[in-house]
């Protein structure tokens, strides 16, 4: 789309008489797919051409970019980057933020994978959300806001790297459970008897078995087979790379000193190994240890099952599981080689891997249907092979996939099938489940002959060593856990003291013997970075550019014997990096690829083009990517990207360069996630090479009267190299006076990604408490303080286990929604075991189980120990405890009554009596959307003084926590209700959302043998299947009803206000005789319309709403302090964004009673012929019509139609 078109609908939009356009939400950052290169172009150029025509306008709406997986979050799974096309658009959106800022730009990024439907309430929420962030991030539904922080190095090491002793060691673990205990333990190595060799170990390849073993998930297996019973004498380590420092006798052709691979090394997690002759290899001379440690198992394992057992031959089709691990890696090779046809699953996140690879059909591991996918390529033919490591559903779906005769190699270790139930389910296949070491022990021949097969095939090239990660034996949990929670591609190794080998996590080192790219490398900057690397002892480097130049520098490299190898490429074209790549491996295996290739074609957004971002994306997105494809088969050290301080925080007139520059900071971190090394370097200005020393000298003293100051070239290397030697993914380097450069913010406007920079903004930091004090101090702490101890506990052990910071844990969200595995379940559970001796069933885990929910578990348990300890009832407590029966709180205590304060679930009461007297049966009305009771005052005036009126009001209008689902509304709702009026008949209404909930109340009641006499819906259709058309209600809900649903919510505010103020009763409180204001839809009576007010601060919030009661001064303090600080406003928005999301969840299910459903003549969602809207298909269903439409049924004069209707049909139940 071109600005012009852009303009043409934004006037469209306005004439059709509604006013100008309030805000635009761009929703094409959520398609992915295609060519991620055409995608960025398309995206930048429609963002670029969207804000070039709303300057135009006369108007400023405001704009929101919303992209999904496009921006890491600290913490576990949510640094995977999915979205990277999108990516530039935040890099885009910070400029835009500062050259355009009436639009108030916000760039919010939904979860990888998430749906949009179920995004939906996410994205409305930000449109309330009011509270001047600009960026912000969804993750397993917690909000994420940006934040620009000091670089701190101890946060990127271990906590407590394991102290190593000097003499040999091995690693183990007293008990099973926690991977946090495992340590070095002493020992005496065995020496080497007939046929055995002792080897120094260099590296130790883990394996998914070590990880089962530590968490005691194979100990019955390892007592009845080997004789182990203690967790104490379990081996860790099954293969290893070292030198051999001792032969035993018999041995031939191998020697001391002889660097080595082995594999059946029990116990070579350790810094020596004796281990059968039979089993060792010479390591190959171009291979480290670290290299050479991903070879045995993973081939072994690959090479018996699909050569050995599967006998794969050519033009076979076959399934690869998990094919991003290390035996998965080993077998699309061993395949590959063999001419199958490779069909592989595997995280999103790790496909690009696997494409790379030449593997064309690629399918997601964590959802069953590949199943489909595999039969529709295909064409219903399935697979003739399965390699297998999954288990439970995957492998009835995997045998539905595999030919007729087909062969099903199963490698895994737990919920494997027996062979009678696989003959059973498949006859006429063949069915080889295997253990590597069983198979080992019955022929030693074997395995032997099938490494020299595997050394031979990666001696001639036709198979090499897997991706991996490597960690020094110190922090050997890390690498564990890097294992458990399925990061990696490839294989996870483990490398010893004074091994030759650098690690992924300490520094790797810069070598001597490896060459190392520099793009860009003929312009100052690159030889600034080829004299660094020199003086470091690299002796290989390959330089390439666009302009030779430099000869003079260059002659001097090679007068220090460097060998330098200039290559002509434009790496914006894939078949020259392919060339470039290349050749960069003649001279020495490429170790490094430092990018630091740009242009600038700067100029304010007004001014820019398509074709001016396409200039300077060419070398940094482009470039960036082709190197990242083409290079993730290579064993490097180092990715480096050099970024720009432009992406990071924004310069207005570089909204080209900051979005190329985004782009390469999300590929950094997507390369972590891919377990590939990746560093993005934002730098500020460099002072005499660069691009920033090629500005004019009233460009340089702008920026420093902005307190941007610059680097001295030596400096900046000094700090590259002490980046060089951090594991991490993107890191700052700015030159900046911070308070120089705020200062150009007025008062309170500082953007909230500088707000930690900022003094005043510092974070207060709690302290923790350690897991080894919990249980004394526990017992120590008061009744009250306990649970919140005791929380602060749990959501710490969950973190760690999750691998996320605690701050960043969501307390409400079921563990099985967080990501928990059931290897993480079972370490979780020994831990609270270990620490607390409370058994929690792990099935609480996989069953909706909270941390919340996990921390009123704990505590009853405990409390019953206790209780039983002391010979008290838990159930009633101490009974020397007077209890208030009003309050229902211990004697002497005093809540004051007001909603506002009311913050738990077990303070709330979702009962609000609106009218209690009267001689007729009570009416319940449920909330609607918006979650008040409010929208059924008029309801209750024109029903009369007769009639009782209750309503149920949704929790999270007071309280921090809301109901998921309708059932769970329904059943709080329920319990309540029967608290009040055990015995029925019940009256039950409710409108819109309230419609659902009263309906499900109906069939919970049915089911517990309870009389409904009456069942009316207002207007409110079900939601009886899955519908295609959820958007479209959103869509409608979004447009349309916050004018009308507005009024009720400022009732409530006034409502709130007015009660605090203490001018009101528990008595007349929520009476009927409440103010009638807002029938206008929040257009006049003096008050912001609703659009207005969503622009608002908190402060100017508050008295938008408060000035036309005259109150702004007489407000109450708590009030104030609510607003304020924990926004009523963003309350109301957020019990909107869950019920909405709980409303297009709820299916309706079949009802035995008879209900009434009031409808509009307009349909809130049509269904063809049916007038029931749908609500014919489950239950037996009345109709009564009213005028007006689903937004204004209770407002007068229709409410008076529905109050009518409501009134006979009491009648006739009585």
């Amino acid at each position: 789309s071109q600005p012009a078109d852009f303009q043409k609908l934004l006037q469209a939009l306005s004439a059709d008489g509604s006013g100008p356009v309030q805000g635009i939400v761009h929703l094409w950052g959520l398609d992915g797919g295609g060519d991620l290169l055409h995608q960025t172009a398309g995206l930048t150029a429609g963002v670029l051409h969207l804000v070039q025509a709303l300057v135009q306008t006369a108007s400023a709406p405001r704009l929101w970019l919303v992209t999904r997986g496009a921006q890491p979050v600290d913490g576990g799974d949510s640094r995977t980057i999915s979205g990277l096309g999108s990516a530039p658009l935040w890099g885009l959106g910070k400029v835009i933020g500062l050259e355009v800022p009436a639009l108030h730009c916000v760039c919010v990024d939904l979860a990888p994978g998430s749906a949009v439907a179920d995004a939906s309430e996410q994205i409305w929420g930000e449109l309330g959300a009011g509270d001047g962030e600009s960026q912000v991030a969804y993750r397993r539904g917690q909000r994420h806001v940006a934040r620009l922080v000091r670089f701190d190095p101890a946060q990127h090491q271990p906590a407590s790297p394991l102290p190593l002793p000097t003499q040999p060691f091995r690693m183990m673990l007293e008990r099973y459970g926690v991977l946090d205990n495992l340590r070095p333990a002493l020992f005496t190595p065995r020496p080497p008897g007939p046929n055995e060799v002792q080897i120094g170990v260099q590296a130790t390849g883990l394996n998914f078995r070590d990880v089962l073993n530590a968490l005691g998930m194979l100990k019955e297996y390892y007592a009845e087979h080997l004789g182990i019973r203690e967790a104490a004498d379990v081996g860790y380590g099954f293969e290893c790379a070292g030198i051999i420092t001792a032969i035993g006798p018999g041995v031939t052709g191998l020697a001391v000193g002889d660097a080595v691979i082995a594999a059946m090394t029990p116990g070579s997690l350790a810094s020596s190994v004796t281990v059968r002759a039979d089993y060792v290899v010479a390591k190959p001379p171009n291979l480290t240890f670290a290299e050479a440690a991903t070879l045995p198992l993973a081939f072994l394992t690959a090479w018996y099952g699909l050569k050995e057992l599967a006998c794969l031959r050519p033009g076979d089709r076959v399934l690869i599981h998990a094919a991003a691990g290390g035996v998965g890696q080993a077998a699309v090779q061993v395949a590959q080689r063999a001419g199958a046809e490779v069909f592989a699953t595997a995280s999103p996140a790790k496909w690009d891997a696997l494409r790379q690879m030449g593997v064309s059909h690629v399918m997601n591991s964590r959802t069953l249907d590949f199943a489909d996918e595999v039969m529709a390529l295909t064409g219903g033919a399935g697979v003739d092979v399965v390699l297998n490591s999954l288990n439970g559903d995957y492998i009835e779906k995997s045998l539905a996939v595999l030919a007729q005769g087909g062969r099903f190699v199963e490698i895994g270790k737990l919920g494997i099938w027996p062979q009678a139930r696989f003959h059973a389910a498949r006859p006429d296949a063949a069915y080889f489940p295997f253990d590597l070491g069983e198979a080992a022990e019955a022929d030693p021949r074997l395995v032997a002959a099938m490494l020299g097969q595997i050394m031979g095939a990666i001696s001639d090239g036709s198979l090499g060593p897997l991706p991996y990660g490597s960690f020094p034996v110190s922090e050997v949990v890390a690498a564990f856990r890097r294992l458990q929670q399925a990061k990696q591609i490839g294989k996870v190794v483990v490398t010893m003291p004074g091994a030759t080998t650098p690690s992924g996590h300490s520094s790797p080192a810069l070598r001597g013997d490896g060459a190392y790219l520099i793009t860009g490398g003929l312009g100052g900057l690159g030889l600034v970075i080829a004299n660094w690397l020199v003086e470091q002892g690299v002796r290989h480097l390959v330089l390439t550019g666009r302009n030779p130049q430099g000869t003079e520098a260059i002659a001097k490299l090679k007068q220090r014997g460097v060998t330098v190898q200039i290559v002509q490429a434009d790496v914006a074209q894939a078949d020259d990096v392919a060339r470039l790549l290349q050749e960069s491996q003649r001279l020495a295996p490429l170790r490094g690829i430092f990018h630091a290739a740009g242009v600038l074609d700067d100029g304010l957004l007004s001014q820019q083009s398509a074709a001016r971002f396409a200039t300077v994306f060419a070398p940094k997105v482009a470039g960036a990517w082709h190197l990242h494809q083409q290079s993730q088969g290579l064993p490097l050290d180092f990715f480096v990207c050099f970024s720009s301080m432009a992406s990071l925080v924004g310069s207005a007139g570089q909204g080209n360069y900051a979005a190329a520059n985004g782009f390469m900071d999300a590929l950094a971190h997507h390369r972590h996630a891919l377990g590939l090394p990746g560093l993005s370097i934002n730098w500020g200005a460099w002072s005499s090479v660069g691009m920033a020393a090629r500005s004019s000298a009233q460009q340089q003293n702008r920026l420093a009267g902005l307190g941007i100051q610059s680097l001295a070239p030596d400096q900046a290397m000094q700090i590259f190299a002490r980046l060089l030697a951090e594991d991490v993914a993107q890191v700052g380097v700015l030159p900046v006076h911070w308070p120089t450069y705020l200062q150009q913010f007025a008062p309170g406007a500082i953007p909230g990604l500088l707000a930690e920079l900022a003094p005043q903004t510092r974070p207060v930091v709690e302290p923790s408490m350690q897991a080894a004090q919990i249980d004394s101090a526990l017992q120590t702490l008061p009744t009250a303080e306990r649970s919140q101890a005791l929380a602060h506990y749990l959501r710490k052990q969950a973190a760690q286990v999750l691998g996320l910071p605690a701050g960043q844990l969501d307390v409400e969200q079921p563990f099985n929604e967080l990501g928990l595995d059931s290897l993480m379940t079972v370490e979780l559970r020994n831990r609270l075991q270990n620490d607390l001796q409370v058994d929690v069933p792990l099935t609480h885990f996989l069953t909706g189980l909270s941390v919340n929910d996990l921390t009123h578990f704990v505590t009853e348990t405990l409390e019953k120990k206790e209780a039983n300890r002391k010979g008290v009832d838990p159930k009633w407590g101490d009974p020397k405890k007077e209890v208030d029966p009003k309050e229902g709180k211990p004697a002497g205590t005093h809540g004051s009554g007001q909603m506002t304060l009311m913050r738990t679930a077990q303070a709330f009461d979702p009962l609000v009596p609106m009218q209690t007297k009267g001689t007729r049966p009570p009416l319940f009305c449920i909330h609607p959307w918006a979650g008040m009771v409010y929208p059924y005052y008029e309801l209750a005036q024109a029903l009369g003084p007769d009639q009782p009126i209750y309503g149920f009001q949704a929790l999270g209008i007071i309280a921090d926590t809301t109901d998921q689902t309708v059932e769970a509304m329904s059943e709080r709702y329920v319990a309540r209700l029967l608290a009040v009026q055990p015995k029925g008949p019940y009256y039950l209404t409710g409108w819109s959302l309230g419609g659902l909930v009263a309906y499900e109340m109906a069939r919970q009641l049915e089911r517990l043998g309870k009389s409904v006499a009456l069942v009316a819906i207002l207007d409110m259709p079900p939601f009886t299947n899955q519908r295609s058309d959820d958007l479209l209600i959103y869509r409608f809900l979004l447009n349309y009803s916050l004018p009308y649903i507005w009024p009720h919510v400022y009732d409530y505010f006034k409502l709130v206000a007015h009660q605090d103020n203490g001018s009101g009763t528990d008595e007349n409180r929520f009476g009927v005789d409440a103010p009638d204001i807002g029938k206008d839809g929040g257009k006049d009576n003096g008050r912001a319309a609703p659009l207005s007010l969503l622009k608002m601060g908190p402060s100017d919030y508050l008295s938008s709403l408060t000035r036309p009661l005259g109150m702004v001064k007489t407000i109450s303090r708590e009030i104030v302090s609510l607003t304020s600080r924990e926004s009523t406003g963003r309350r109301i928005f957020h019990v909107l964004n869950k019920n909405m999301a709980a409303m297009l969840r709820y299916r309706a299910k079949p009802y035995g009673g008879r209900i009434l459903f009031v409808r509009t003549p307009k349909a809130l969602i049509p269904e063809g012929n049916d007038p029931t809207l749908g609500w014919g298909s489950v239950a037996d269903c009345d109709i009564e019509w009213i005028s007006g439409h689903h937004l204004s049924l209770l407002r007068a004069p229709y409410v008076q139609e529905v109050a009518a209707i409501l009134k006979r049909r009491i009648d006739l139940s009585l």
